[in-house]
């Protein structure tokens, strides 16, 4: 199969960032991602609910050696956040390998701080079709794409690290990190695709330096 080549270079851009940011989150957890375990991985996704001595020995039965846990915002409260990291220590406990699953683009919390960093619809407007009433950005505004935030500008990258470092703060060490959704936002070049991931903040008006 063909790929334009502007659709490889931007796999390879992302691939480049999620390096990036997984080296930044490396140096400053002190985890060593670098050296995950080699063994094939054969594990499962569980929220801190989920884990619990019945989930865990099954899972322990049927060959899974490691759990991925899905970390809340960093706007948890220190309740949610002490229930996580207990569940950590339940998962290490019975000797399966702790991971954590990270949601980087869809970010209601980044999005209503920063909406600037939010990915912008512009150029195409096959998107207008979806809505029956849409409403017409005036002079100087530009239609944003609630709530993603992707990694694939300067300021929404230096917000997503500052935000994942908190997220990360005080946790159990782990063998690894999940992140989701470093792509740009669904049709966000307008072409309302869902599928399309391939933008973020463009056009005429830019709210991000790229």
């Amino acid at each position: 199969m063909m790929f334009p080549e502007s659709y490889l270079t931007l796999t390879v851009r992302l691939a480049a960032i999620a390096v990036v940011l997984l080296m930044q989150l490396a140096v400053f957890s002190g985890s060593t991602l670098a050296q995950a375990a080699t063994a094939p991985f054969h594990g499962a996704l569980l929220s801190a609910s989920q884990v619990t001595a019945f989930r865990l020995s099954q899972l322990k039965s049927a060959g899974a050696n490691a759990v991925v846990l899905p970390i809340a915002s960093s706007a948890a409260a220190d309740a949610a956040r002490a229930f996580e990291n207990s569940a950590c220590e339940q998962i290490r406990d019975v000797g399966r390998a702790l991971s954590f699953r990270v949601e980087i683009a869809r970010c209601p919390e980044l999005s209503d701080a920063k909406p600037d960093g939010m990915a912008s619809l512009q150029r195409q407007t096959e998107w207008l079709r979806l809505f029956t009433r849409p409403p017409a950005a005036g002079n100087k505004e530009v239609v944003k794409t609630y709530s993603w935030v992707p990694i694939l500008n300067e300021e929404p990258f230096a917000g997503q690290l500052a935000r994942v470092k908190l997220l990360l703060w005080n946790r159990p060490a782990t063998a690894g990190i999940f992140l989701n959704d470093i792509q740009g936002s669904p049709s966000a070049c307008g072409c309302g695709r869902h599928l399309c991931h391939r933008a973020s903040d463009y056009g005429k008006l830019r709210t991000t330096t790229s």
